[in-house]
């Protein structure tokens, strides 16, 4: 009998070894999702911005082009 109790508590303890690992094997995919997730959010949400910020500099090149054209032209007219 008690070499017949000392399996069943190997077993036992073979299952619950494997449920521990089970749990952890979720745990890390759920965080691994999560982390990945959080990525994505981070490198979309930096394009974007990205992208704003390109605008905003094309827009400013034009404008500022188109002042120091107007306010060379208005120089020269005023010369002449």
């Amino acid at each position: 009998m008690a070499k017949g109790t000392t399996t069943d508590f190997s077993e036992e303890n073979t299952e619950s070894a494997m449920q521990v690992m089970d749990w952890m094997r979720d745990l890390t995919e759920q965080s691994l999702n999560q982390s990945k997730s959080a990525l994505e959010g981070f490198f979309t949400t930096a394009r974007k911005a990205s992208e704003d910020i390109d605008e905003q500099a094309s827009e400013l090149r034009k404008r500022s082009l188109l002042l120091a054209s107007r306010d060379a032209l208005q120089h020269l007219q005023l010369c002449a």
